[in-house]
């Protein structure tokens, strides 16, 4: 059996070739500049997880679109694959508990920025009742 090289096939096979090594240097060059966040929440009195709590992740200068998800059994919500630098905003609510919002926080090249959140319990401020006697407004 003889195998003939004709330019034709050459030229294909290496067009697929210099297309796949383009694709991985561009997978490449994003992953190193990429980083990501973990964020933990937890109970701020007693520092227990708190699964089911809504965290959204957005950015001022919208290096992402706005991402929510909701922590795991751990509390535990993890933004894997993140643009590096800053302004990334992280808000947590979760039912029961009063919500937050951390600023400016900022990941690096290669970086797990982990974020520890501390929910306390959501406190509602009554405004004072004045009695008045019937008839008397």
């Amino acid at each position: 059996m003889q195998l003939v090289w004709t330019p034709s096939s050459g030229s294909r096979g290496c067009r697929r070739a210099l297309a796949i090594l383009a694709v991985a240097l561009a997978v490449t060059s994003v992953a190193a500049q990429s980083g990501s966040i973990k964020v933990r929440v937890v109970d701020a009195e007693n520092q227990d997880p708190l699964p089911g709590a809504t965290v959204v992740l957005s950015n001022t200068v919208q290096r992402i679109s706005e991402t929510a998800m909701r922590t795991d059994a751990d509390g535990v919500a993890d933004f894997p694959i993140l643009r590096a630098g800053g302004g990334y905003i992280v808000q947590v609510t979760l039912e029961g508990y009063a919500g937050v919002r951390m600023d400016e926080i900022r990941v690096g090249i290669n970086d797990r920025q982990e974020v520890v959140i501390p929910l306390g319990e959501e406190i509602f401020a009554l405004s004072p009742v004045t009695p008045h006697p019937r008839g008397v407004p």
